[in-house]
């Protein structure tokens, strides 16, 4: 009886300190231009990093590298695509580095964005997609739709008013 015991926290331990890598990529939103995205991601993992790109391919959206840290190299991987979001034309960018935690992917997609900044200047605003507008797709507009987001006088009379006591500075009240 003792030793099954034994093999069975043995058994555990054992599945205890395995590790378990396989997750979703991280994946972030930008409203710059797919094409802008790709050359700054290129530059910014041949040039800035060093990383050797493994493959490419421009038509699909992706980016194959090599993630050099402490010596090991892991594979890595940026999907850069376009997508419809909210009726607005964005770019989502996938970035998965093998065998990393997620801070080591949010650390390269925090330079990237930085890059992107610093050579284009903050992100536009986001394009509105012309197949997403009622419009373009051939259905009519509802008749009779609340139009008071477009009207900002409207808008303010629908919010109610503050209390005074919500917006008394509680420091005065010692």
């Amino acid at each position: 009886m003792k030793r099954v015991f034994v093999y069975v926290l043995f058994v555990v331990g054992a599945l205890c300190s395995v590790s378990f890598t396989a997750r979703a990529a991280t994946a972030r939103e930008m409203t710059y231009s797919q094409s802008t995205v790709w050359r700054c991601a290129v530059r910014f993992l041949r040039v800035d990093s060093g990383y050797r790109i493994l493959e490419q391919d421009k038509d699909t959206g992706y980016l194959l590298f090599e993630y050099l840290d402490s010596g090991r190299a892991y594979n890595g991987s940026f999907e850069i695509m376009e997508v419809t979001k909210n009726g607005d034309r964005v770019v989502r960018v996938q970035l998965n580095v093998a065998g990393q935690p997620k801070y080591v992917e949010n650390l390269l997609f925090t330079k990237l964005e930085r890059k992107l900044k610093s050579e284009y200047g903050f992100p536009p605003a986001p394009q509105a997609d012309p197949a997403a507008t009622p419009a373009a797709s051939g259905k009519p507009e509802k008749a009779g739709a609340d139009d008071s987001a477009d009207n900002p006088d409207d808008a303010q009379e629908a919010e109610p008013e503050a209390d005074a006591e919500e917006t008394r500075d509680p420091v005065e009240d010692y």
